[in-house]
């Protein structure tokens, strides 16, 4: 009889806490910061020799000089 009692309590708590959830908004894919769509080139030309560098390095691959 406790056993009965304890899963039909159980059940009954997981009933509410699903009503209560069912008037939250689900969290939505745009609302992130982060989509493949915003991407930018952080890369920057030498100004001596013209080559491409990465915004993670501060001196050039190819002539040495820096930004």
């Amino acid at each position: 009889m406790k056993a009965l009692a304890l899963i039909l309590a159980l059940g009954m708590i997981h009933a509410c806490i699903e009503g209560i959830t069912s008037f939250l908004p689900a969290p939505q894919a745009h609302n992130f910061s982060y989509s493949p769509q915003e991407k930018w080139d952080d890369s920057w030309n030498c100004s001596h020799c013209g080559h491409k560098n990465y915004e993670w390095t501060s001196i050039c691959g190819r002539c040495g000089r820096s930004k």
